[in-house]
């Protein structure tokens, strides 16, 4: 069983692209195996004892998949709302679970082939880590931690202990990151370039 780390992303672009997202969702569970796939030699299907066949990486498919998505699988549970903006724009609000890490390289790779761009907000369970994400089309990127488990040793024991104190931590984080997102202005410019 992997730690989860959990997302909170938003997406934005023109609408075409951003329901290609929700469909995937809606077809799939996910949009990030589907939109942006593994290579066919990354994966095999072996028999297990009762008969089922079952899915399983290749030798270097493990790999490639970090490679890809930069965990070891994309996006589930995936959970999200759409709203229409001007200009024939939407957006696509999502929360979603990833395995042992957050899919920033997936994510990049996502923004470049739909031109779309994606705040991502995420955290470990534990939490080991809270971090942020963004993208915007190919051109641009950035990423940032907001806690690291070992630096910031001070508050572990307290956010592991004390759900309120953890629900807390979260929102002011949540909130930090946000701050350090749309500091930047090129989400901004990059709808208004779409319009």
């Amino acid at each position: 069983m992997p730690n989860w780390v959990m997302h909170h992303a938003e997406f934005y672009g023109k609408e075409d692209k951003i329901r290609e997202i929700a469909q995937a969702i809606d077809d799939h569970g996910g949009f990030l195996s589907h939109i942006i796939p593994l290579p066919p030699e990354a994966t095999e299907t072996i028999i297990i004892n009762d008969g089922t066949p079952l899915g399983v990486f290749a030798e270097g498919g493990y790999e490639m998949a970090l490679d890809l998505w930069g965990s070891k699988w994309g996006d589930c549970d995936t959970r999200y709302e759409m709203t229409d903006l001007p200009g024939g724009n939407a957006c696509l609000s999502a929360k979603f679970n990833s395995a042992w890490g957050p899919i920033d390289v997936g994510l990049q790779r996502l923004c470049a082939r739909l031109n779309v761009a994606v705040t991502d907000f995420y955290w470990e369970e534990q939490p080991e880590f809270v971090g942020w994400f963004v993208a915007v089309g190919a051109e641009w990127s950035d990423r940032g931690l907001v806690y690291d488990w070992g630096v910031d040793l001070a508050d572990d024991n307290r956010l592991r202990d004390d759900d309120n104190a953890l629900d807390e931590f979260l929102d002011k984080a949540e909130q930090a990151a946000q701050e350090k997102i749309m500091e930047k202005d090129r989400l901004l410019r990059f709808l208004e370039m779409q319009s």
